[in-house]
């Protein structure tokens, strides 16, 4: 009896046949002999072990590279493999290229099951691009924060819940606290003008149909506190924070949000006109991570100073303007940056670091339309970015943080460029790793028996055990990597 996973089948026999043909890969592939033969000595030994069948690093150019790590378009499949030995990429890591076949495609054959040619090739170091762990989503056009509350509202939540936060999306703080709110109920957050129900919002409460609605703050004009308790039965609607100066509130606020999780932990912004960037990114932060929200260094030690059985034992500085009066909050620990981008991979670093969130969204929010953040940040941890590119701070804390990462999102309009690189981070295919260029001559392993079987190529994250070259199909092929 034949085992598919480790002996060829009828059809892979015949795909293989057909890709032996003349190609981007084959045409080395008899150079190669050649060359085994004229080098003999120590050089033959050293391509014998590396099982060389071909002398190429780089892509010879006669099928184009994939615009992204997706291969599942109509009529699309993964096929093979083969593996550059290291040299191809840096820090030793194993180049991998892998076709992306469609059915009848004019092109090569290549790696491709039968009736399907290469569409375009994916290339990746370490991990196999075919893996794909943590998927990268589009977020619909949004016009306002408003806009923004509703989309991340949709993502989070499918179903009905038990409550909704609601609060005045003109008043940034009030939304920052909001977030805090919502995290620590496990509830989505909602944003409306203060003299008016927003329609879209309505209609989000409406889908939720929750039994209590939780408002934040004392800006909303009572016909909309009216109108969000107006329903079949009379929704209940509770008021958090009701100080008139930012002091009163955000220790309000923050005092009703410990109770709810147990923390004992703060962030604390500036309440001096502060960056609606940092509140956004701090807000998404608490909400992730359950943490109380605080406007004002004096605010910070006035928590930290209280009762013991309450009193907080760590506070968050953001931005320079508080960072530097951290030494002076008991438990302070400054987050710097010169930047709202900068604040947010400092504050997104606490949440997935010194407080160990996992299974966690990372947003990554276009700059032009950073206002747009208060409502974005309901999602996950926010990260600011140009829709064409990633930046390479950005890319850097994605792969430092990426355990704790379960889904990216990007605007409609990010560019392929952008998803591009936001999957490799997310997924540690690791392409700022590729080094070479076409035709550069170093041996090729072809792809392992075991992994050629049809249907082994899955792009849900689940890798098949390795028989043997080392693990190579493993999405974790570097030991050291976390």
């Amino acid at each position: 009896m034949v085992n598919d996973v480790t002996e060829p089948t009828l059809t892979e026999s015949v795909s293989r046949w057909m890709a032996q043909r003349i190609t981007r890969r084959n045409f080395f592939h008899r150079v190669g002999k050649f060359a085994v033969v004229v080098a003999g000595g120590p050089a033959l030994v050293a391509l014998m072990a590396r099982r060389a069948e071909a002398r190429v690093c780089g892509q010879s150019g006669v099928s184009e590279k994939c615009a992204t790590f997706d291969c599942t378009g109509p009529n699309q499949v993964w096929g093979w493999c083969w593996y550059a030995s290291p040299g191809c990429c840096t820090d030793h890591g194993l180049k991998k290229i892998c076709d992306c076949c469609e059915t009848a495609f004019p092109n090569v054959h290549g790696y491709c099951p039968e009736g399907t040619n290469v569409r375009c090739v994916v290339e990746s170091c370490y991990a196999d691009p075919r893996i794909m762990n943590v998927g990268v989503v589009r977020y619909g056009a949004i016009a306002s924060a408003i806009d923004a509350a509703v989309v991340m509202s949709q993502f989070r939540f499918a179903s009905t819940t038990a409550r909704v936060v609601v609060a005045d999306a003109n008043d940034m703080m009030v939304v920052g606290l909001a977030h805090s709110v919502a995290g620590a109920l496990h509830a989505p957050l909602l944003l409306t003008s203060p003299d008016s129900l927003a329609s879209q919002t309505s209609s989000e409460i409406a889908r939720l149909s929750p039994g209590e609605v939780v408002v934040v703050g004392n800006t909303l004009s009572p016909t909309v506190v009216a109108a969000l308790g107006s329903a079949k039965p009379a929704r209940l609607v509770t008021r958090v924070g009701i100080g008139a100066s930012i002091h009163d509130l955000s220790l309000q606020v923050a005092r009703y949000v410990l109770a709810i999780t147990g923390s004992r932990r703060v962030a604390c912004l500036s309440a001096l006109a502060p960056d609606p960037g940092i509140v956004s990114a701090v807000g998404a932060a608490c909400s992730a991570s359950g943490m109380a929200l605080v406007f004002g260094s004096d605010v910070a030690a006035e928590l930290a100073n209280g009762p013991a059985a309450t009193r907080t034992l760590v506070t968050y500085a953001v931005g320079p303007e508080v960072a530097a009066k951290a030494s002076s909050i008991p438990g302070g620990n400054p987050v710097y940056g010169d930047t709202a981008a900068a604040c947010a991979r400092g504050i997104n670093s606490v949440v997935v670091g010194a407080e160990n969130v996992r299974g966690v969204a990372v947003i990554v929010c276009p700059l032009p339309q950073i206002s747009q953040a208060l409502g974005l940040a309901g999602g996950g941890l926010l990260l600011f970015a140009d829709t064409a590119d990633l930046d390479v701070e950005n890319r850097a804390w994605i792969r430092s943080g990426q355990p704790s990462l379960s889904v990216g999102l990007v605007p409609a309009a990010a560019s392929a460029g952008q998803v591009y690189e936001l999957q490799s981070a997310l997924n540690h295919f690791d392409t700022h790793r590729l080094m070479g260029v076409p035709g550069e001559g170093l041996p090729v392993i072809h792809q392992p028996d075991s992994e050629k079987a049809m249907g082994q190529a899955k792009i849900d994250g689940v890798a098949i055990a390795p028989a043997s070259f080392g693990g190579y199909w493993t999405g974790r092929a570097n030991p050291l990597r976390p």
